[in-house]
């Protein structure tokens, strides 16, 4: 654990949590669900999918239910 001092109390004394540069989660993540059924079973590659919207994954995924393609 790599913090300062002033970050050290600041947590302990205020509930302060010092910042550990986490990764941020993308808002709008294509569902792992999604990712899987458009790459194994709709053979969509998986570069092509994880380069679309959330929102085009999940037309695709409804399209590919609809009319198989």
């Amino acid at each position: 654990m790599d913090v300062t001092a002033e970050e050290f109390w600041a947590c302990v004394e205020h509930k302060v949590l010092p910042d550990r540069q986490a990764p941020e989660t993308p808002t709008e993540a294509i569902p792992a669900g999604v990712v899987r059924t458009l790459v194994a079973e709709a053979h969509i590659p998986e570069a092509d999918v994880r380069a679309m919207t959330k929102a085009e994954a999940v037309q695709r995924l409804a399209d590919f239910y609809t009319t198989g393609r």
